[in-house]
């Protein structure tokens, strides 16, 4: 069987797309090597060079007109023409795309993976016109796919329930940590990373984007309700790049946290980390006193996951797909209970008994997800969307 992948998240590895199909593509052939699998990607433009990571080694790319100047409707166009048109050509027995952005009309039975449905759950997330008319067209296009692969129930019934396509055509293929997402020692490598963010005492620890969702305002309000003693023996640490100004074209982002950080007095107890790397995050997850994460959706939850499989002990959401990924391994909290994450947080400071606990819970279940897992269930479901079309 011959798969064609829409690849063009294969170059973007910060995305959430980027990290699944970088994962996915090399899992695919470890676990089913007479599988072809072909990821299809934009040739870069002239002067750009092309990042190669393993996944993209096969990869083949597709030159775009050199007309498309926006880089909105060049993606339009790869995925509505450009990525058809190679796929058909390679005589692609099923076609694959990693993200919410189906073709209105393939030749190949086509799978599509949706990590969430934030377009239609959050509408407050699309204000342009235009941006609303082609999350209406890729709505339509899901229905008419073979198959749906969901990261989580959760999002499989959101699926089911908001774009009416059913049940049996959508499957739920559960994500996982990096394979090298695992405890990192306390050694000199640790050290030196925690020297260069400046974190010298016990830290509490955030990574997983910006956005209003995301709820990480909440956060920083709660550490400052802590307990001075206990508040004055930790530090808030913020990983990430922050993205721009809220604008009406980007709504959803609050405020910048500096400034919140500031009116509250807390000064350096909170710091911002910037950009990680991968070893990086790695050796942040391994040092941290807790891991809190008090998003109000996500599709899957892979930050709290990774946490999890560094042996730290979380604290998340008790909203959308975070308890089914997180499985009893963590502790969880209504994000929007002010008072209630306070304690939570307070209670797993102070506890080490109760950390333990949960890392090794914790650890216990990220153990039970694997990326040859996800590649196996992908491939029943590539199966499965071949068998219909005959």
């Amino acid at each position: 069987m011959r798969v064609s992948v829409n690849a063009w998240f294969l170059q973007q590895p910060y995305t959430g797309s980027g990290q699944y199909v970088r994962h996915l593509l090399p899992a695919l052939t470890r676990i089913a090597p007479p599988l072809d699998v072909v990821p299809l990607l934009p040739a870069p433009r002239a002067g750009r060079r092309a990042e190669t990571p393993l996944a993209a080694r096969r990869a083949h790319h597709v030159g775009l007109p050199g007309w498309l100047t926006s880089a909105d409707l060049r993606k339009v166009w790869w995925e509505q023409v450009a990525w058809l048109r190679a796929a058909r050509g390679r005589t692609a027995d099923v076609a694959h795309v990693p993200y919410f952005a189906p073709p209105l009309w393939a030749p190949r039975p086509l799978v599509v993976t949706i990590h969430d449905l934030i377009p239609v759950i959050l509408p407050e997330y699309v204000t342009r016109p235009h941006v609303r008319l082609y999350n209406a067209l890729i709505s339509l296009a899901a229905r008419r796919a073979a198959r749906i692969i969901a990261d989580s129930q959760a999002t499989a019934d959101d699926i089911v329930r908001r774009l009416g396509i059913a049940a049996d055509r959508v499957h739920v293929v559960p994500l996982a940590a990096a394979p090298g997402m695992q405890p990192m020692a306390a050694d000199t490598q640790r050290q030196a990373i925690l020297r260069r963010f400046g974190l010298d005492q016990p830290f509490a620890f955030y990574i997983g984007g910006f956005d209003s969702r995301k709820n990480v305002p909440a956060l920083v309000r709660a550490f400052h309700a802590l307990p001075t003693e206990l508040r004055d023996r930790h530090v808030l640490a913020i990983a990430g790049t922050a993205p721009g100004r809220r604008s009406a074209h980007n709504p959803c982002l609050f405020p910048p946290l500096r400034p919140l950080a500031d009116a509250l007095g807390l000064g350096d107890r909170v710091r911002f980390l910037g950009r990680v790397t991968e070893e990086e995050k790695r050796a942040l997850y391994s040092a941290a006193t807790l891991f809190v994460f008090p998003s109000l959706y996500e599709g899957f939850g892979l930050d709290p996951l990774e946490a999890m499989a560094c042996g730290t002990p979380v604290l998340a959401s008790n909203r959308s797909s975070l308890p089914e990924v997180v499985g009893g391994g963590a502790a969880l909290v209504e994000p929007t209970d002010h008072a209630a994450l306070t304690r939570a947080l307070a209670a797993l400071l102070d506890s080490p008994r109760r950390r333990a606990e949960l890392s090794k819970r914790g650890s216990s279940v990220a153990a039970t997800f694997s990326w040859e897992r996800t590649a196996a269930m992908t491939l029943e479901v590539y199966r499965q969307a071949r068998a219909r079309e005959r």
